[in-house]
């Protein structure tokens, strides 16, 4: 016997939702609910004392339900109070035994040996930019693997004093004793394309190392190392790609050397903590003997 089963309409298998949603309660299809807040039917207390028993119930219920809320807000506060979001961030580097405020830590201070460029510090660049001296240079601040003193003044192994012979007049500047390469015996003449400046001038403890392109007859790139005097533990660095030939700039080697180490100066923040993006913004005169 076959059975004849009418139309259903959709609100017939899909009845309405009463009244309106509880938006607060969990809203996962996983649950059921939907956001209907669930129908919970209490234990009615009967018998005896039932009015105490209930209204004694309804109160450790309520205090239960406080308790985990009590609970959630510490742990909340908590987690506001070590939040990365609202922490402060460090403004000072160590390196050897100095401090120096930069306004951020860089991650070059985590490698080994530890170091940091200047003009990758967004306030520094803009101040190393406007800088005759400093605009086209490179610096890295560096924890020196031996005492940077003692690297600066030793003279360099497998190189030979150069000659006039040797040595492109452009290249030749007064004041320096200039070292290259050795000639190979069969040119004697051939320039060296590897030249170390040493300066004859007392007290200066740095030196400068350039790479030249013979062929094209330009310097690719001079690195001018020097000391900073409060700790000879650290090396001052300054990388000068293709720099103007030296003897059209007789001084320019020393300039960037003493102001290099004048900018460090203004950083330096080790015997007196300040605000230095504050304090000193153009990074300048700061050297002892131009404070003193």
């Amino acid at each position: 016997m076959s059975m004849i089963l009418k139309n259903l309409t959709l609100a017939q298998i899909f009845p309405a939702v009463p009244r309106k949603p509880n938006l607060s309660c969990c809203g996962d299809t996983d649950f059921g609910n939907d956001g209907i807040p669930p129908n919970v039917e209490m234990h009615a207390f009967s018998g005896r004392g039932a009015d105490q028993r209930d209204r004694m119930a309804a109160q450790q219920l309520g205090e239960t339900m406080r308790l985990p809320a009590r609970f959630i807000v510490i742990i909340f506060c908590g987690l506001l109070v070590g939040s990365p979001v609202i922490a402060q961030t460090a403004q000072t580097v160590e390196l050897s035994t100095r401090t120096f405020w930069l306004g951020e830590v860089p991650n070059t201070m985590s490698v080994d040996p530890p170091f940091f460029d200047p003009g990758r510090i967004r306030w520094i660049s803009k101040i190393m930019d406007a800088d005759p001296v400093l605009k086209d240079t490179v610096i890295h601040v560096e924890l020196a693997l031996m005492p940077a003193g003692e690297s600066v003044r030793e003279e360099p192994d497998n190189y030979v004093p150069l000659g006039k012979d040797r040595l492109n007049p452009r290249y030749d500047v007064p004041g320096y004793r200039i070292f290259g390469y050795p000639a190979p015996l069969d040119n004697p003449t051939r320039p060296s394309n590897r030249l170390r400046y040493m300066p004859l001038f007392p007290g200066a403890d740095f030196f400068v190392s350039c790479g030249v392109n013979n062929v094209r007859e330009e310097i690719v790139l001079c690195v001018v190392y020097a000391t900073y005097p409060p700790d000879d533990g650290i090396r001052l660095k300054a990388r000068l790609y293709f720099p103007k030939d030296p003897a059209t700039r007789p001084g320019y080697f020393r300039e960037v050397a003493e102001r290099m180490r004048d900018l460090l100066y203004c950083l330096d923040v080790t015997d007196h903590m300040v605000d230095v993006k504050k304090e000193r913004p153009t990074l300048t005169g700061c050297r002892p003997d131009v404070n003193s």
